[in-house]
């Protein structure tokens, strides 16, 4: 439902733009590749209308200028900016759990105070339930520790928790058996 190369204006610079854009970004050039970033973004945020690349490096611009900003209201905005750029993913490309995901493990490690351990659980459990048995791997971990902490904290319930850790057991099998080269390696 997102516009992508085809959808601009003038396709072909929307693609040179885009590879433009990439390279600067390999080098560090981070406001040359933003200024480019922006251009396409306009145009075409689905870009080929494959995959969330170009939204997914959005958000990676967005955290660079957080960790950057001195200022805590700008920082905000960024961050602000980049809970936007997931929905937007969700939005392009609304298969699976991979965003509910994405934004509880960001919520979970580098946005803490955002929201509270029942919201970035409620994330995870919902990535967890789209995907299931063949859930991200990168929630596992964080998953599980936010479920022992809640359980613990008497947040959720002895059947819950067991429930899911009998199903995170079953998810870790199957993702074991099922991996290939670095995700063998998480």
């Amino acid at each position: 439902p997102c516009p992508n190369f085809n959808d601009a204006p003038n396709p072909q610079e929307a693609l040179e733009d885009f590879v433009v854009y990439r390279n600067f970004m390999k080098t560090g050039d981070w406001n040359e590749a933003f200024s480019y970033w922006q251009k396409v973004y306009k145009v075409a945020p689905a870009a080929d209308g494959q995959r969330n690349t170009l939204l997914a490096d959005g958000i990676t611009f967005y955290e660079v200028f957080a960790q950057n900003q001195p200022d805590p209201e700008i920082k905000k905005t960024y961050i602000d900016r980049i809970f936007e750029l997931y929905d937007q993913i969700h939005q392009c490309y609304p298969e699976g759990g991979y965003v509910d995901g994405r934004k509880a493990f960001d919520l979970y490690y580098k946005y803490q105070t955002r929201e509270s351990q029942e919201e970035v659980y409620r994330l995870f459990k919902s990535s967890f339930d789209q995907d299931f048995p063949e859930v991200q791997d990168f929630i596992i971990n964080p998953f599980t520790a936010l479920l022992v902490d809640l359980y613990a904290n008497q947040k959720i319930s002895v059947e819950e928790a067991r429930d899911y850790v009998f199903k995170i057991l079953e998810a870790v099998e199957k993702g074991v058996a099922d991996c290939e080269n670095e995700e063998c390696d998480r």
